[in-house]
């Protein structure tokens, strides 16, 4: 069912937004080299989306999915709120592997273990090096 090794990993994902945020954010990492990054506009905001698109290293591709792995990414709770704030920002990781399973995990503000905020961190890093167009 879980992936058995880190190379049967083909892409993850980390989406971000909140209620009153004029736009959200998603960043797509693939193992092919592939990453896009798409701004998601809000009609309330009057934002539109926007897509960019770059490269991501087999180098940084791997590191990350190795840091996601140890970090005991696959044994996370699906989801992490408090149920009494339904409007906070929120995240979602996600992992997708060979054969078009994927696992994600939920948070909203800060609920969650660190381990999520370190490869939230991760893949913010892994973004700065890439060069979107």
């Amino acid at each position: 069912m879980w992936p058995t090794n880190s190379r049967e990993i083909i892409q993850i994902s980390l989406e971000k937004d909140c209620f009153g945020c004029s736009s959200g954010e998603r960043l797509v990492l693939r193992r092919d080299g592939l990453a896009s990054l798409t701004s998601t506009g809000k009609a309330r905001h009057q934002t539109e989306d926007v897509s960019r698109h770059g490269s991501v290293s087999e180098a940084d591709f791997d590191a990350l999915v190795r840091l996601t792995l140890a970090q005991g990414f696959l044994a996370m709770q699906a989801v992490y709120e408090d149920p009494q704030i339904r409007d906070g920002a929120w995240a979602v990781i996600s992992i997708e592997w060979r054969g078009g399973a994927t696992r994600q995990v939920f948070r909203r503000e800060s609920q969650g273990p660190e381990a999520f905020n370190v490869i939230e961190s991760a893949m913010q890093a892994a973004r700065a090096r890439i060069d979107f167009r």
